[in-house]
């Protein structure tokens, strides 16, 4: 996958590893700009791929090997998303690169991101705030993953999101230190960033929920998903008549911290429970505590609210207005193929005029999506595959995955 066609969000799908060294917990980010081998989306070509997900060990500052879901979201698939640039101080946000947005965002990015300065942690620290045009953080999720590339990330920073109180946008910072008694974010210049606003209506296929991480209760909950608290911490997420090999979730901490008013630096994970046929989500902190007894201990459990988002192999998430347009299309007796070159997204068939173009490039993009989710879905079960739902990967080093 490339940031000019597209983003990717990659969650952490085991609650907890142990290769024998202890107990260890992760956490993921993503690095544009891939030394491994893979498929390139912008010329055609094989050599270094365009990113790598980065798996990490939770409060210990080094990477690690554990099960991850990658669920990726096409431009095409008019999704609201974007890859945000670090700040530089005194300068409006910007995009990583020309065309590394959804078309139908703006341009310019400081008319979607916002950065806040100087801000005291009673103040909530620093932060930006992402507005999305006609949307107010009541109307959707938030999904979010920090993109540096670079060695200083090896600590694994962790993207936070939180609605805003006036529900206008919501607050984002980028954490690297997971104890709740603290609050401590990454440098800025290490804040960069990539995200994806999934709406609760005008979405076909959707099974999402924003929990209540107290209560365990959902705030809104959208299709066939059901979600219970079993614990401090501990969720419990069915979505009716699916399992491991039917898809993935894609998860978001969205809590307010302990001490701040900024967002909770805590981190999440879920995995497949063979006992009562369910996935179980968990979230958790890194204690300070000196000498831990058990891995609750070290990495104890947590309350947070947080999103779900259920992306299944067969039928993914689609807006309506994609399927809409492919309809129409259809009735017009148009093919996609046609249609497709207008959605090269440097800088965005729709900002340039061109909307017949990316509606076909939609019906294209949205067709191409479903079949790859078919497509893995099929291989793995011809496979019996358990524990890598999604995209498959590549090849896999030390906590690096090109994709």
């Amino acid at each position: 996958p490339h940031r000019s066609f597209g983003a990717v969000i990659p969650t952490v799908a085991k609650n907890g590893q142990d290769w024998g060294d202890g107990v260890f917990f992760g956490t993921v980010a993503m690095a544009t700009g891939s030394m491994g081998y893979g498929y390139s989306m912008v010329d055609g070509s094989f050599g270094n791929g365009d990113c790598d997900v980065v798996v990490g060990k939770a409060g210990q500052q080094q990477e690690g090997n554990i099960d991850i879901a990658v669920a990726w979201f096409p431009y095409a698939g008019g999704f609201l998303s974007g890859y945000v640039a670090a700040p530089v101080e005194g300068q409006p946000a910007a995009w990583q690169e020309p065309g590394s947005h959804s078309p139908l965002l703006p341009r310019d990015a400081a008319e979607v991101v916002q950065w806040r300065w100087g801000l005291e942690v009673h103040q909530g620290g620093n932060h930006s705030v992402l507005v999305l045009p006609g949307y107010s953080s009541l109307d959707g999720m938030l999904f979010a993953v920090d993109t540096d590339g670079g060695m200083r990330n090896n600590d694994l920073n962790v993207v936070s999101v939180r609605p805003m109180e006036d529900y206008e946008g919501w607050q984002i910072q980028v954490h690297e230190d997971f104890d709740p008694t603290r609050f401590q974010l990454a440098p800025m210049s290490q804040w960069m960033f990539c995200f994806v606003f999934v709406p609760y209506d005008g979405v076909r296929n959707l099974h999402a929920v924003h929990v209540n991480g107290v209560t365990g209760l959902p705030h809104r909950a959208v299709g066939a998903i059901t979600v219970q608290r079993i614990s401090r911490g501990r969720y419990r997420l069915r979505i009716q008549g699916k399992g491991p090999l039917d898809g993935v979730f894609v998860l978001q901490c969205a809590a307010r911290h302990t001490v701040a008013p900024g967002t909770l630096n805590a981190f999440i994970s879920y995995e497949w429970n063979e006992h009562d046929s369910s996935f179980i989500a968990e979230v958790r902190h890194v204690s300070a505590v000196p000498e831990p007894v058990t891995a609750d201990d070290r990495f104890p459990p947590s309350d947070a609210d947080f999103f779900a988002l259920w992306m299944d192999h067969h039928d993914p998430p689609i807006l309506t207005a994609v399927t809409v347009a492919k309809e129409e299309l259809a009735m017009l007796g148009t093919g996609s193929a046609s249609f497709a070159p207008a959605v090269g997204n440097s800088g965005g068939s729709s900002e340039s005029g061109g909307h017949l173009g990316f509606i076909g490039g939609l019906f294209a993009g949205v067709v191409g999506t479903v079949s790859a989710f078919m497509l893995t879905q099929a291989w793995r079960r011809r496979h019996e595959a358990r524990g890598a739902y999604g995209f498959s990967i590549s090849s896999m080093d030390e906590g690096l995955a090109p994709l």
